[in-house]
Parts: C-alpha cells; sequence; structure tokens
C-alpha cells in the first residue's frame, strides 16, 4: 500500500504558472493533489497572522509588508487549471 504525505506549500502556488509546473511534476509520479484556497480579506488574513506572530510558535513570523509582498503575486485558482480546489471563506469551506 503506498504512503501517505501531506505537503503544504503556499507562496509558490500562488501563480497559475507555478501551479501547471507542479501539477506537471505530481502527475506523472501518480501523486494525488488538491488545492486548500483561503478566499477570505487581506484584513483577515493579516489579523490571524499577527495572531499567530503574537504566539511565538511558529518559526515564520510574516510582518503586514511581507504580506503585501507575497500577496501582490498571488491569483486565485480557476477550474481551467484544473485542481480539485476546496475554497474556504471567512465562515469555514464553501
Amino acid at each position: 500500500m503506498p504512503s501517505v504525505v501531506s505537503v503544504v506549500l503556499d507562496f509558490p502556488f500562488n501563480t497559475p504558472a507555478s501551479r501547471a509546473w507542479a501539477r506537471e511534476v505530481l502527475s506523472p509520479a501518480g501523486a494525488a493533489y488538491q488545492l486548500h484556497f483561503l478566499d477570505v480579506a487581506d484584513e483577515v488574513c493579516k489579523a490571524r497572522l499577527r495572531a499567530r506572530n503574537a504566539l511565538g510558535e511558529h518559526p515564520f513570523q510574516v510582518s503586514d509588508e511581507e504580506f503585501e509582498q507575497i500577496t501582490r503575486h498571488f491569483v486565485a485558482p480557476a477550474a481551467e487549471e484544473g485542481f480539485v480546489v476546496t475554497r474556504y471563506t471567512q465562515a469555514g469551506p464553501a
């Protein structure tokens, strides 16, 4: 029986081109893949990051400025990209 390993990559899959590259790598390997899309306002994301940063339990601290740099490249996943997408809104899975 094949082993299951979950891998979370966020910033590297911010664009259709980077997600297409991932599909090119994953598909021939027979790996299952799914995108989890947090479709919430930037201010909600920043508030969550600030709360996570304040706990001091995560090795990667993100400032508001870094958040802005990262998200300015973000393009929401589209159906034609061929991924299974689970979309989350502020209320939960949509």
